[in-house]
């Protein structure tokens, strides 16, 4: 099993923007020189808890500190740009890392962030027509689209201005991932039909198995050979030296307070428990930090881990959520270390081979 990153940081919106990209990018690093597989950077506009308008800069900025932690889109929101312009920022991406690189893309969920771009609820649509578009110019063939949501004119080779010339780093482009978070998901029926990576948001491990289902059943529809060891599971996760110490870090910690403030109310507003067999009403981050997440110490963790891969049939990487402790770094560079060096090996027996 390999594990990843998914930053930037949940982090309180007073937070200056500067000093929460710094910590996404010290986490870069911590990542790097750790092992960690890969970082995932986010794309939203109008939330102040996870404020991340350009990933693609974190993408470029962590390309200079890092040497071997794979940099990932979590994700382009392509309904908020014109394709033809991202697939150029792409390919620049793609050269960029020496393809140390993978494009997640999504169509955007946050209703703000829809109302801001004026999307009128089409964002599925839209990602569909934008990817048709970024791989016609990722192929650097002259065309013309006339689509429902842009019209795009990709011109033939100039002698004159010596382009356009771009191709990606990798042929025929850099790999793709979508994300969901539903096993009905319309994310992650593109995502397999197109043989795409698909990257979980796993609200627990009950979450997995339909959100598998309906990917693969695409995938297979789609002409493609679903392969879970390409598949990306988010969760949030905290290892201590004890149980004890790691549940208090997160109740008393901002992972615990983001939970207690704003994601335990949006969830229970949906009528949808965060805690199989738990009224909405009654969940709490300590309820959660103790039955649910993957926080504890790194026996407690592998054993949650395992159960996990076994309940959903095996997955390839796990994608730990960032949350900014920048008031207790240390603590958090030590539950990052435990992770790769304490409760990696307990699950490096884990197989896919018959899943």
């Amino acid at each position: 099993m390999k594990f990843g990153i998914f930053s930037p940081p949940y982090a309180d919106p007073t937070s200056p923007l500067r000093d929460v990209m710094e910590w996404s990018l010290q986490v870069a690093r911590w990542g790097d020189e750790l092992g960690f597989s890969e970082i995932w950077f986010a794309e939203h506009y109008t939330t102040g808890w996870q404020n991340s308008p350009a990933p693609e800069l974190m993408i470029a900025a962590a390309a200079r500190e890092t040497e071997n932690i794979t940099l990932a889109a979590g994700a382009h929101l392509v309904p908020y740009t014109n394709p033809a312009a991202l697939a150029y920022r792409i390919m620049a991406l793609d050269h960029l890392t020496g393809g140390r690189y993978i494009a997640g893309v999504g169509a955007g969920a946050y209703p703000m962030d829809q109302q801001l771009f004026n999307t009128g609820g089409r964002n599925a649509e839209m990602l569909v027509e934008g990817l048709d578009i970024m791989t016609k110019v990722w192929r650097g063939e002259p065309f013309r689209h006339e689509g429902e949501f842009w019209t795009v004119d990709l011109p033939a080779y100039n002698e004159a201005q010596a382009g356009p010339v771009l191709r990606p780093y990798r042929s025929p482009h850099p790999p793709i991932a979508i994300a969901g978070s539903s096993a009905k998901s319309a994310s992650f029926a593109l995502a397999g039909k197109n043989g795409y990576i698909p990257l979980s948001f796993a609200k627990s491990a009950r979450h997995l198995n339909g959100q598998w289902t309906g990917y693969s059943e695409a995938s297979v529809a789609g002409g493609h050979r679903p392969d879970r060891a390409n598949w990306r599971v988010c969760r949030e996760v905290f290892v201590a030296d004890t149980d004890e110490e790691a549940r208090r870090l997160v109740t008393e910690g901002f992972m615990g307070h983001f939970y207690d403030k704003v994601m335990i109310d949006v969830y229970q507003r949906g009528g949808e428990s965060l805690a199989p067999g738990v009224a909405p009403g009654d969940v709490t981050a300590e309820l959660l930090a103790r039955d649910v997440w993957l926080v504890g110490s790194p026996e407690t963790v592998a054993e949650r881990i395992i159960g996990e891969f076994e309940q959903s049939g095996g997955f390839g990487t796990l994608v730990a959520f960032d949350f900014d402790y920048r008031s207790n770094p240390d603590a958090y560079r030590h539950s990052l270390d435990l992770l790769i060096n304490e409760v990696g090996p307990r699950v490096a027996h884990l197989s896919l081979e018959d899943k």
